[in-house]
């Protein structure tokens, strides 16, 4: 039978004199309201592809057949037993050490309710993967330099006896433990070098090594001759500068003008005279040049340096020299 008023209020002088001191309880008591729910906690399984390998083999560990008997969302932790953890319902995992590991997998629901399950996993010793460590100097070469490259530093935890492989990122490649070599154009290379033991396991280490280019050409204009010669040189993309300087002696009026044009053919510097090339002294030397700066180096590809003769009455030699910075 409901309660009446009055047993109602006896109820509540009760609960106001201390000895009901859970409204909700009381609640439930009366009828007024339902009952909690009563959360059980989740089912923790642990499985994983072997328990037993070798050292650095990858083992994946799932905890496939883990369950809430609420179907809650779960979340999953586990402890590798060697100072590791990892997140997640699947995991992949290496032991870097031979040893007895207790793995641990704790799974817990969204009302803090947790349940745990573990592995015996048992790791053996073996072939441990060597490490392959590359020193070149060089890092910012020239044309024509040589950078030399050293493998002594890359290390075998087993002590096998390694074997190395180069690739120096232009299409050379080198199978000794130190090697030396020179680019023969500009631009941005990654070196490579792969160290390997007897058995076959391997690793590889990179550099990025920065080439500047750098040209020298001859030529000369004889008597009545004033057809430009040119020089093509390739400028790559990451180029900061693109400078070039035409040398020649000042003769009897001798004018030669320098020209540059990028990978489209259109005219982007010239450095002629500034007056009568004549005020010069004869056995005085001429030049002319420029320096381009990123901004101006676009697009990459091949560039052309011109030499144009303005003036060389009795003919004249030139030297033009041509560096380009990464």
């Amino acid at each position: 039978m409901p309660l009446s008023r009055l047993a109602l209020a006896l109820v509540l002088s009760v609960l106001l004199a201390g000895c009901v001191s859970n409204m909700d309880e009381l609640k439930v008591k009366l009828g007024a309201a339902d009952p909690p729910p009563v959360y059980l906690p989740p089912l923790a399984r642990a499985a994983a592809n072997a328990t037993s390998a070798l050292v650095e083999i990858p083992l994946r560990f799932t905890a496939e057949g883990s369950k809430d008997p609420q179907n809650l969302p779960l979340d999953y932790a586990w402890s590798f037993g060697d100072a590791t953890i990892g997140q997640g319902a699947d995991v992949t995992h290496s032991f870097e050490k031979a040893g007895e590991y207790r793995v641990r997998l704790t799974v817990s629901n969204e009302v803090g309710l947790v349940d745990d399950a573990t592995l015996l996993v048992r790791i053996q010793p073996g072939d441990h993967k060597p490490v392959a460590v590359l020193d070149a100097t060089p890092l910012h070469a020239k044309m024509g330099e040589k950078v030399a490259f050293d493998s002594a530093r890359s290390r075998d935890a087993d002590n096998d006896a390694l074997s190395y492989a180069w690739d120096f990122g232009d299409g050379s490649i080198a199978l000794t433990p130190q090697a030396s070599h020179a680019y023969a154009a500009p631009g941005a290379f990654t070196a490579r070098l792969r160290a390997s033991d007897p058995s076959g396991a391997s690793d590889e280490a990179t550099t990025a090594i920065l080439v500047d280019g750098a040209w020298r050409s001859t030529g000369s204009f004889g008597v009545g001759d004033s057809t430009a010669q040119s020089r093509s040189v390739p400028v790559v993309d990451g180029a900061k500068h693109l400078a070039a300087t035409l040398s020649f002696p000042a003769g009897v009026g001798n004018d030669l003008t320098l020209v540059v044009k990028d990978a489209t053919g259109r005219e982007v510097a010239r450095a002629g005279a500034p007056g009568m090339a004549n005020a010069a002294k004869p056995d005085d030397t001429i030049t002319r040049a420029f320096d381009l700066g990123a901004d101006r180096l676009a697009p990459a590809g091949a560039w052309t340096i011109v030499v144009e003769d303005a003036m060389s009455p009795a003919g004249v030699a030139w030297t033009l020299d041509v560096t380009e910075t990464l």
